[in-house]
């Protein structure tokens, strides 16, 4: 059960992501993608910010799917560890959003010498 749980998660993900990457308009959205207050706060942080979320989401599941096809996991396991992995990425996104500059480029904390 809990494969066809994370084949499922990985299916939506996937095509929330086709939906966001051959759309023309990448303005922030009220309904779907990686939403907060930051993310929303200009269109390159929108863009960044579903860029990071659905890339890292879907690596995620997908070890998630290929560690279910050897092992015997629970959809409960599986929640949690989803449930984990957007935790993470979200931290991750937020961090970096708040270092970002206004155009979206990578802020002070990335600068490179």
């Amino acid at each position: 059960m809990g494969l066809e749980f994370s084949v499922g998660i990985f299916v939506i993900l996937i095509l929330a992501a086709l939906s966001y990457f051959l759309s023309k308009e990448k303005k922030p959205s009220s309904i779907i993608g990686y939403r907060t207050k930051r993310s929303r706060s200009s269109e390159a942080n929108w863009q960044k910010s579903q860029k990071i979320f659905y890339y890292a989401s879907i690596f995620c599941q997908a070890l998630l799917v290929v560690a279910n096809l050897f092992m015997t996991i629970s959809v409960e396991l599986d929640m949690i560890v989803i449930i984990g992995y957007f935790v993470i990425i979200s931290i991750y996104i937020e961090n970096d959003l708040k270092h970002a500059t206004s155009d979206g480029s990578a802020g002070p904390r990335h600068k490179t010498s």
